[in-house]
Parts: structure tokens; C-alpha cells; sequence
């Protein structure tokens, strides 16, 4: 399988659904890519690695039951908080 982080966002959703790769292996990689680069980049301040997972593991077993999961899920996000104070 190619560098999940150089694929597009439709194409790790399709991988998901198409079971060529789970969203908990998608995730993982993300959550990796994160503890790699973030010391230097200072861009992720909170994780969630848990409740990803967790969420991921629930598109899993929609896909394994033949369920569509959502045309998103399995593709991992980031949201940035502007507080101003």
C-alpha cells in the first residue's frame, strides 16, 4: 500500500471501504506521523489517540459487516482552536 500521509483523503476513505486497509491501521499511521515530526513542528498540542481509535474500531466493524461507514470515515482530521482572549 502506498504512504497513507501522501494519499488523498477520498482515496484512504476508499481504501477503508474496500477493506484494502483498516481505519485503526490508517489512524495508527497518523498517530505515528504525529510522534515523528510534532517536537520539531510544534503543530498538535492534545491528542486523542484513544478515543480515535475507538471510533476507528467501530468504522471497522461497520465495514465488516457490510455496512457503509460514512463517505469520510477512517480518514483522520485535525482541527485547530483559536482562542481569543
Amino acid at each position: 500500500m502506498t504512504d497513507l500521509g501522501r494519499m488523498l483523503a477520498t482515496d484512504i476513505a476508499q481504501a477503508v471501504r474496500s477493506k484494502q486497509v483498516s481505519a485503526v491501521e490508517v489512524t495508527q499511521a497518523d498517530l505515528e506521523r504525529i510522534e515523528s515530526v510534532n517536537s520539531t513542528i510544534n503543530a498538535v498540542v492534545q491528542e486523542f489517540p484513544d478515543e480515535a481509535l475507538l471510533a476507528e474500531k467501530v468504522v471497522n466493524d461497520l465495514v465488516a459487516q457490510g455496512k457503509e461507514p460514512g463517505v469520510s470515515s477512517g480518514v483522520p482530521v485535525s482541527m485547530k482552536l483559536n482562542v481569543i482572549n
